[in-house]
């Protein structure tokens, strides 16, 4: 049977992808006008975007777990602030077990814009290259020598960041991808959306570790990552109009708020701590919260973002990459 936790986990390596495709796209495309791309600047627009509504959550869920509606611990609390929560291992707790995505995020936010700037782009590409290789082994090699490693192979950054390297490497070689006919007859076929169950059939084959570490998850960002690719560039497709619709817009806009937050109203354990935490009710609080969140904390500072990168031309932590080649 095909768990939720399965759909789960694919949804938050799409998102993995995603977020690789998109940062990267925008630092090379700030270092392309540029000739370097403006760290400072960067760290900051980061900031704005993700530290407010977080640390809203954290506090609210603090508060929340002194009445029992909520359940954290000092070592969550750590992990979580610290933006750890991918190495805290298995843990009974709801309230911050899912910040495991976003601290990976965070991670990477820290390590590959730096990279980036340091590197020609060629040596960019390359280094993306041998993360894609490595971390597959990596993987593989941990799990069969580190006992109890198995705990962290689904979050650990080391396990994971093949994904966002996928988004990376694609964002870098579209340009010269898109020149390239065989890629617009396959990418853009009518026969491509058969990537999807692909994706699925590849989702399923954890019963076999090794198989499914060392093969099936490359194949499966290349192949999200090739989907993606095909609707931002045709939106006009069929599932690219549904992906614009205005429903989905909506949701996309209010998504980190429901991210946050929709963990507090998930059933804590075998039973619910509060009706709140039973259908329709939990629902109906979470997409609440979230627009609440928008509304008064992300909604601000996204205005003062905007303001920051009008201003972000000011001197700064600017890193110069070297020769931008091929």
């Amino acid at each position: 049977m095909y768990s939720a936790g399965d759909l789960g986990n694919l949804g938050v390596r799409t998102f993995f992808v995603i977020s690789g495709f998109l940062i990267t796209g925008l630092i090379a495309s700030e270092r392309e006008k540029t000739g370097a791309v403006d760290l400072a600047a960067f760290y900051m627009r980061r900031a704005l975007r993700i530290f407010p509504a977080f640390f809203v959550f954290v506090f609210v869920a603090v508060l929340l777990s002194r009445i029992g509606f909520a359940h954290v611990d000092r070592r969550d609390f750590l992990h979580a602030v610290t933006y750890t929560s991918n190495y805290r291992g298995n843990t009974d707790n709801f309230t911050f077990r899912h910040l495991w995505s976003l601290s990976v995020e965070e991670q990477f936010y820290l390590l590959w814009p730096l990279t980036f700037a340091s590197l020609s782009l060629a040596t960019g590409k390359r280094t993306l290259a041998a993360v894609l290789v490595a971390v597959p082994i990596v993987r593989v090699a941990l799990w069969s020598a580190v006992p109890g490693y198995e705990t962290y192979i689904g979050t650990a950054f080391e396990s994971v960041s093949d994904a966002l390297a996928t988004g990376c490497l694609i964002a870098l070689l579209l340009p010269r991808l898109k020149r390239t006919p065989w890629f617009d007859r396959v990418v853009f076929s009518r026969l491509f959306p058969m990537a999807l169950v692909a994706i699925w059939i590849a989702n399923r084959q954890t019963n076999h570790p090794k198989f499914f570490w060392l093969l099936c998850i490359p194949a499966m960002n290349v192949l999200i990552g090739l989907v993606m690719v095909r609707y931002v560039e045709r939106p006009s497709l069929p599932f690219g109009r549904f992906l614009n619709a205005r429903p989905v817009a909506a949701i996309g806009v209010l998504s980190y708020s429901l991210y946050l937050w929709q963990e507090l109203f998930v059933i804590q354990g075998r039973t619910p701590a509060s009706w709140l935490q039973t259908f329709p009710a939990n629902l109906l609080m979470a997409c609440a919260c979230a627009v609440v969140s928008y509304r008064f904390v992300e909604k601000p500072f996204l205005r003062l973002k905007a303001r920051a990168v009008r201003t972000s031309a000011e001197p700064g932590l600017v890193a110069s990459p070297g020769p931008v080649t091929s």
